[in-house]
């Protein structure tokens, strides 16, 4: 599901998402856990400050973010193999 992210960047775009735009209400990130680079574009797997989880990607072509797995407090959202960090 397409999401609004705000991100640090440094030397290249969206080197690390700082909150996540979830049913109206800007929620921070607290912590990376996991991030990579994949052929079109980033993946990250997060924990926000109110203990939910999730895998969020971004998409180089279509300059969008997506929230690809979330999950409540206490459930780890599942990191994906293969992605290179």
């Amino acid at each position: 599901m397409p999401v609004e992210v705000c991100c640090r960047s440094g030397a290249r775009f969206g080197e690390s998402p700082t909150s996540l735009c979830l049913d109206g209400q800007w929620v921070p990130v607290s912590e990376v856990i996991r991030a990579w680079h994949e052929p079109t574009g980033l993946g990250f797997v997060v924990r926000l400050a109110d203990g939910r989880g999730g895998r969020l990607a971004y998409e180089r072509l279509t300059d969008q973010w997506h929230l690809v797995q979330f999950s409540l407090p206490g459930l780890a959202p599942r990191v994906p193999e293969g992605g290179n960090e």
